[in-house]
C-alpha cells in the first residue's frame, strides 16, 4: 500500500505547478528524483501533431515523469505549445501525501519508513515499539543481522545485531527533541553490554545526546566496550541510504497511470 493519494490538475498551467513539475528533487526529502524517459518520450510522441500546412500550427510537447527512489514521492507533468510557442496548455499530477497513524503498530513497517523519510519531523509520533523495529530494518538493509528484543524486561537492549563476529546490542530512544540522552544513559548502556555478553552497543535516539556523551562514550570504549551514538539527522542519513538500497520497482508502479492523447 502506498503512503500517496494520487492528485490531478488539468488546464491552462499555473506557474507553481510548471515550476512543480520541472522539479528535479523530491519535495519531501530532497533526494534526486529517477526519471521515467519512456514515459516522457510516448506523451511527446502522443501530444504532437499538425493542424495545418505550416509549423506554426504544430502542437508540440515536452514532459517530464519523475519518482523519488527513497520515499515515493512522484510526479507528472505535461506542457503543451503550440508553433514552437511556450507551453499554453499544462497538465500536472503529482502525490499527496496521506496521513498515517504511526501510534498503530499494526501498520506495515516499509510504510513506516517511507513515511518518516518523507515527513522526518513524525518520528515522535511513531509508536516506540514501531520504532524500534524501524531501527532493526535500517541495519538489516545496511548488511546486519538484526532482531528486534521482547517490549518487555529487555535488558536495556532493544535490538541486537550480528556481523561476523561481533554481535552489537541497540537500545532505541523515541525521545522529544528538547529531552537529550544523558551520560547516565550511556553509562547504563554499558552495564547492559557487560552483563548481556555483547561486543559493542549503539544508542539511537529521535533527538541529541547531552554535553558528554561522546567522553562517556570513548570511555566505555577504552574499557572493552564501544559505543556508537547514532543522534536524529545521523539516523535520518542512514534511514534514506537504506530506502535508495531497497529494491523498490520505479518504474513498474507508474503511480501516475497510463499515459492519455491530447483531449481524453
Amino acid at each position: 500500500m502506498s503512503i500517496w493519494y494520487h492528485s490531478e490538475y488539468r488546464g491552462y498551467g499555473r506557474t507553481t505547478d510548471r515550476d512543480l513539475a520541472y522539479q528535479e528533487f523530491c519535495l519531501y526529502c530532497q533526494t534526486p528524483l529517477s526519471r521515467d524517459t519512456d514515459d516522457e518520450r510516448q506523451a511527446e510522441l502522443y501530444e504532437e501533431m499538425n493542424y495545418g500546412m505550416s509549423d506554426n500550427f504544430t502542437t508540440r510537447a515536452h514532459a517530464v515523469v519523475g519518482m523519488c527512489p527513497a520515499c515515493g514521492w512522484w510526479k507528472y507533468g505535461l506542457g503543451i505549445g503550440v508553433g514552437g510557442r511556450a507551453a499554453e496548455y499544462f497538465e500536472f499530477s503529482a502525490g499527496v501525501l496521506k496521513r498515517l497513524d504511526l501510534t498503530d503498530t499494526s501498520v506495515a513497517i516499509q510504510q513506516v519508513r517511507d513515511y518518516l523519510t518523507a515527513k522526518y519531523e513524525s518520528r515522535f509520533d511513531v509508536h516506540p515499539q514501531a520504532f524500534e523495529a524501524v531501527v532493526a530494518s535500517v541495519f538489516r538493509d545496511h548488511g546486519y543481522e538484526a532482531d528486534v528484543t521482547s517490549y518487555s524486561g529487555d535488558g536495556g537492549i532493544d535490538a541486537i545485531l550480528s556481523k561476523g563476529t561481533s554481535t552489537i546490542g541497540v537500545q532505541v530512544k523515541r525521545y522529544k527533541e528538547a529531552n537529550r540522552i544523558s551520560v547516565a544513559q550511556i553509562r547504563e548502556l554499558t552495564g547492559a553490554l557487560v552483563i548481556g555478553g555483547y561486543t559493542k552497543g549503539i544508542f539511537v535516539t529521535t533527538s541529541e545526546f547531552q554535553s558528554g556523551a561522546d567522553a562517556t562514550a570513548a570511555a566505555s570504549a577504552a574499557n572493552g566496550y564501544p559505543i556508537e551514538l547514532v543522534d536524529a539527522p545521523r539516523f535520518y542519513d542512514a534511514l534514506k541510504i537504506a530506502q535508495l538500497s531497497s529494491l523498490r520497482e520505479l518504474v513498474d508502479r507508474k503511480p501516475w497511470g497510463e499515459i492519455r492523447k491530447l483531449g481524453q
